[in-house]
């Protein structure tokens, strides 16, 4: 087993109807609950996690945001969140819960501008396939173009900060998509900080995203089903 740096690793605790979920590919009816989500950001806590990922899955289809119960997850663990943020007033919603970062995914890539103003507290969330044309709205929506079609386009508004997620990967514990990471290091021309998410197992598998590019990495079913082994957690 490798160490890494506590910084390294984001452990993900996604929510719905107050509970935290898993899903395979981001789809909605295949969740796994795996109990309540301010018990684990107690537990990840006491085991050294230092931030937490956080995404309202409720908010995502649709439903109203799990705003109390975000603010009660923020008095234990700093957080990134996303989930739902589709306009600049709920951007500015989410940030008065005291998050540190918001993901947003939807409304960078459909109205850039309202980011203006808050691209220090943002992360935008690039969720491609083995097309890498992002995937908006929850995943149900396939943006008209390739990401690297919009990136400059971020840099220029200051938008240094990227989650990059394999949507056929995500939730799936085949391994993450090692190419994304290093396309976004050595072919784009700039030097982002870069999020791995999805397929993300153990921990030789961390160590592949960081040796592919990636600045940190996230891991929520190999957490929860215990192939990635945080001491003093039990799943």
């Amino acid at each position: 087993m490798t160490d890494h740096d506590p910084v390294d690793v984001l452990p993900a605790i996604d929510i719905l109807a107050g509970k935290a979920v898993r899903l395979q590919r981001g789809e909605q009816g295949t969740e796994q609950v795996f109990g309540d989500p301010i018990d684990f950001a107690h537990r990840l806590k006491d085991c050294g996690v230092s931030r937490l990922h956080v995404i309202d899955l409720g908010a995502v289809f649709g439903e109203a945001p799990q705003t109390d119960l975000i603010q009660e997850m923020g008095k234990v663990l700093p957080m990134q969140v996303g989930g739902g943020i589709r306009s600049r007033d709920a951007l500015d919603a989410i940030l008065q819960t005291g998050v540190y970062k918001v993901i947003v995914g939807t409304l960078a890539f459909w109205d850039p501008p309202a980011l203006e103003g808050f691209t220090d507290k943002v992360i935008v969330a690039m969720d491609v396939g083995k097309d890498r044309c992002p995937r908006v709205e929850g995943w149900r929506t396939l943006a008209p173009f390739h990401w690297k079609e919009i990136y400059q386009q971020f840099r220029e508004m200051g938008l240094g900060s990227f989650l990059c997620t394999g949507t056929d990967r995500d939730g799936m514990m085949r391994g993450p998509d090692l190419n994304l990471y290093q396309e976004w290091r050595n072919r784009i021309g700039w030097d982002p900080h870069i999020i791995a998410a999805g397929g993300v197992r153990n921990h030789r598998d961390i160590s592949a995203c960081l040796a592919a590019g990636a600045n940190a990495v996230v891991v929520g079913r190999g957490l929860y089903e215990g192939t990635y082994i945080l001491p003093g957690f039990t799943p």
